[in-house]
């Protein structure tokens, strides 16, 4: 990570270094982290009750706590979805923002075989009844 704070420039991945909105680079991440490193055995049910944290608008707060009983493994994901969120803040002007660049991100990691397909899907489902309720549409 290269910073510049005079010019709020920041590098996190030279192989795919562009100029783009910093919300990418969160929802990116964040997704990275929700397909490709939680196990895919676990249960469709029981990342569904993850997603359903995560739509929160509190989930953008270090002081937030799932109201759910997530197992163990999944809070600690959970807590690091958190710290990448409250990161994008000073990056967006609503957190509808995010919600819409993490739902562009997730469809399209349906499309690849190596990752949890069926976690994304759902995930998907999930953040675009959350983008319309939030957009009263």
């Amino acid at each position: 990570l290269v910073e510049n704070r005079e010019t709020k420039i920041f590098l996190i991945d030279f192989g795919d270094t562009m100029e783009r909105h910093a919300v990418i680079d969160h929802t990116t991440l964040e997704c990275s982290l929700k397909f490709r490193h939680i196990p895919k055995f676990v249960d469709i049910k029981v990342l569904q009750e993850l997603e359903t944290e995560l739509k929160s608008d509190e989930s953008f707060s270090k002081d937030y706590e799932p109201g759910g009983k997530l197992r163990s493994d999944l809070v600690n994901f959970f807590n690091y979805f958190k710290v990448i969120r409250t990161l994008s803040l000073p990056f967006q002007q609503d957190k509808i923002e995010y919600f819409i660049s993490l739902f562009m991100i997730t469809f399209r990691q349906i499309q690849y075989p190596g990752l949890n397909q069926l976690y994304a899907l759902k995930s998907a489902e999930i953040l675009s009844e959350k983008i319309v309720s939030d957009l009263n549409l």
